[in-house]
C-alpha cells in the first residue's frame, strides 16, 4: 500500500485495487477526510477501523458504512506466554495452493487478506498449518516492534493453542516485544485458545467498510 496524507491524516491506497485503508480515525478527522475522498476517489472501498475509541455512529451510518469486525484486542507478552508442545509447522511456498483453498473457503469475499493479496505480500507473512492442512494461522511480521496474529482456524481448542504457539515463538525468536490478537467478541473458542496460552484482554477493535466510496 502508498501511504498518502489527507488534510494531515494518513490514507493507505492502493489505486489498482481501488482500496482505501484509514487506521485509528476520529469522528472530527473522519468528517475532515470525508469530503475529500469523495472527491478525488468516487466508487474506490474504503476500510476504517477504530481502537480503544468510540465510533461516530452517525457519521458511519451517513457515509454507508458497514461493520466488518468487532474483535477483543488481546495481547501476550514473553513473561505472560504460556506455550504448549506444538506440531504446527511452517508452510512452504510450494504448498501455497493446499492452504489458498482452504483459506479462501473459510473468509467471506469481503475479508481483505484473500489468498492473492497474502501472495504478493508473502514476505510479511509466516503461516502455519497443522498436519494435513487440519487448521491454520498467519503472523504477520510488518511491525518491527510487535507482530500480529490473523486468521486461527481450527476444529479444537488444542489445535488452536499449538499453532497460536508457533506462531508466538516465531515472533519472539524474529525480536518482537509483544503479540497482538484481535479475537472475535462472540467466538467463545478463540477466546479460550488465547487465554490458554497467556492472552490478556487490554481493549477492542471494531472495523468498518464503505464498499463504494
Amino acid at each position: 500500500m502508498e501511504k498518502i496524507e489527507i488534510n494531515g491524516i494518513t490514507v493507505f491506497i492502493e489505486e489498482a485495487e481501488r482500496h482505501l485503508q484509514i487506521n485509528d480515525i476520529g469522528e472530527a478527522d473522519l468528517k475532515a477526510v470525508w469530503p475529500v475522498l469523495q472527491t478525488r476517489y468516487p466508487g474506490f472501498e474504503l476500510d476504517l477501523c477504530f481502537r480503544d475509541m468510540d465510533e461516530p455512529a452517525d457519521l458511519l451510518a451517513e457515509m454507508g458504512a458497514a461493520i466488518l469486525d468487532d474483535c477483543l484486542k488481546m495481547v501476550v507478552k514473553p513473561d505472560e506466554f504460556l506455550p504448549t508442545n506444538s506440531t504446527a509447522a511452517l508452510l512452504a511456498k510450494a504448498d501455497f495452493a493446499k492452504f489458498s483453498a482452504i483459506h479462501d473457503k473459510t473468509h467471506d469475499p469481503d475479508f481483505y487478506w484473500n489468498s492473492r493479496r497474502i501472495l504478493d505480500k508473502w514476505d510479511i507473512w509466516r503461516i502455519f498449518v497443522m498436519p494435513e492442512m487440519a487448521g491454520y494461522t498467519m503472523l504477520d511480521l510488518r511491525n518491527i516492534n510487535q507482530s500480529e496474529i490473523f486468521c486461527v482456524h481450527a476444529d479444537n481448542q488444542p489445535a488452536r493453542a499449538e499453532l497460536l504457539t508457533a506462531a508466538i515463538n516465531c515472533a519472539y525468536e524474529a525480536g518482537r516485544d509483544y503479540v497482538q490478537y484481535m479475537v472475535d467478541r462472540d467466538n467463545e473458542a478463540e477466546y479460550a485458545a488465547a487465554r490458554a496460552v497467556g492472552f490478556q484482554e487490554v481493549g477492542f477493535y471494531r472495523g468498518y467498510q464503505v464498499k463504494s466510496i
